[in-house]
């Protein structure tokens, strides 16, 4: 009776938190669904145009772009990423061929085969898709 007791309040516990049904992804399997090239999101005002494809090895290759259909490049950032924590950290080595020491921390709230969504240290919700292409050509 006692578990079962004990039992119930978990549930209830569980229900008022809502987490009832809810798995916890491991940073192994962020990793896996990470890998490939992602884009900013049209409906993120806060993206610069750009393409980063994250590497298996850990490597990431980030082009910014002038415009969203990635006529002209800006720069590119060479980086290695990995994750700690549900944590996405990326420290730049280069841009444009030139050292660079800025790093990234971002929390990751979800990533599903095609959309990726991550919160900066401020607070601001970054929105991702996994394309090749700058932005889908839709949304030019």
């Amino acid at each position: 009776m006692r578990s079962f007791l004990i039992t119930i309040l978990s549930l209830v516990t569980a229900a008022a938190n809502g987490t009832v049904g809810t798995t916890v992804t491991t940073d192994a399997e962020w990793r896996q669904k990470i890998i490939g090239t992602w884009v900013p999101d049209p409906s993120d005002r806060n993206a610069r145009p750009g393409i980063g494809t994250y590497l298996g090895d850990g490597a990431l290759i980030f082009d910014a772009y002038e415009t969203k259909k990635c006529e002209k490049r800006k720069w590119r950032a060479i980086a290695q990423w990995r994750i700690v924590n549900g944590r996405l950290l990326i420290k730049v080595e280069s841009v444009n061929g030139n050292p660079s020491s800025v790093e990234t921390n971002d929390r990751i709230v979800s990533i599903s085969p095609k959309r990726m969504v991550l919160e900066n240290g401020k607070g601001t919700m970054q929105y991702r898709i996994k394309s090749t292409k700058c932005v889908p050509e839709s949304e030019i």
